[in-house]
């Protein structure tokens, strides 16, 4: 497996701050997990969701600074964390963190259709408040309300390049933390920066594909796929093929997204792609743990 390109991303909820986003309790067990796949050569998405809800959340009062920039703030801050931890484990400097461009449609459906949700559920009067006040948009569930944002599809990866030259220079690249920061081409043509989300797993399994990996990693905060999640006749998925994954229906906020990104990145590579806990985590990069989507019958056997 040394010289497999492996990218592994690593949920934002699985790695939810402990009791503030400056501490990540979840850490140093994913860290020490992947410092055994440093042979490969190794790519570390992850997610930022928990992160930048609170950093949203902080700048209620002020509102002067963008989702995109919160999202830049939080991919360095996590991009961060994650460097320090596994090249201390590594011991080496060829760690390197790429704050990682994302270009998207500006005409995308989520601009005019906003669904996806950030940052903390809020009482009733507070949710009025924050709408009035900087014209957000809010989900209503079980009496609370929760921000809700756009989620443009990844198009294009602008760093894609540079982190091809630091993985040829055999770093561990760290990139695309949260999705990456959404931008977009206006109108002469420049790049900016707008305000939007970019769902993680649909970025990572962008990248995968873009860098020809040979395993794509989904860590997060359950043991795998479920057939009949959440009823007396669940069942863990240990290994499935794609077309039959996609035949079946999953939550859009959680695991629909990931079971979308295992598939089109199997689809499109033929690379095995594997949906595990962090919990888990070793026995999923061992290939113990976890649904294990491929298309080769000798993996399915």
């Amino acid at each position: 497996m040394e010289e497999d390109t492996v990218l592994v991303a690593l949920g934002g909820n699985a790695l939810k701050g402990g009791h503030d986003s400056q501490h990540f309790p979840e850490l140093d067990k994913a860290c020490q997990a992947l410092a055994e796949l440093a042979p490969c050569r190794l790519i570390i998405t992850h997610g930022n969701g928990p992160q930048i809800g609170q950093l949203a959340m902080h700048e209620v009062n002020q509102k002067t600074t963008t989702l995109d920039e919160l999202g830049a703030e939080s991919e360095g801050l996590l991009g961060y964390k994650i460097e320090q931890e596994l090249s201390n484990r590594l011991d080496t400097a060829r760690v390197t963190t790429v704050l990682t461009r994302v270009e998207v449609d500006a005409d995308d459906d989520s601009f005019n259709k906003p669904e996806k949700p950030i940052g903390p559920y809020l009482p009733q009067e507070l949710a009025r408040e924050l709408r009035a006040k900087h014209n957000w948009q809010f989900a209503r569930k079980n009496g609370k309300y929760r921000r809700i944002v756009p989620s443009p599809q990844p198009l294009e990866i602008l760093q894609l390049e540079a982190i091809r030259v630091l993985l040829d220079a055999q770093h561990c690249v760290i990139c695309a933390g949260g999705g990456g920061i959404p931008v977009i081409r206006n109108r002469e043509g420049n790049i900016q920066g707008v305000e939007a989300v970019i769902d993680k797993d649909l970025t990572s399994a962008l990248l995968a594909r873009q860098i020809n990996a040979s395993y794509f990693y989904l860590i997060t905060d359950v043991e795998g796929v479920f057939r009949h999640w959440d009823s007396p006749k669940q069942e863990l998925l240990q290994k499935v093929r794609p077309e039959d994954l996609q035949k079946m229906d999953f939550p859009e906020g959680s695991m629909g997204p990931k079971v979308q990104a295992a598939c089109d990145f199997v689809n499109q590579t033929g690379g095995t792609a594997c949906i595990g806990s962090l919990e888990n985590i070793q026995d999923v990069l061992s290939a113990r743990s976890g649904t294990r989507i491929t298309a080769n019958a000798q993996e399915l056997a």
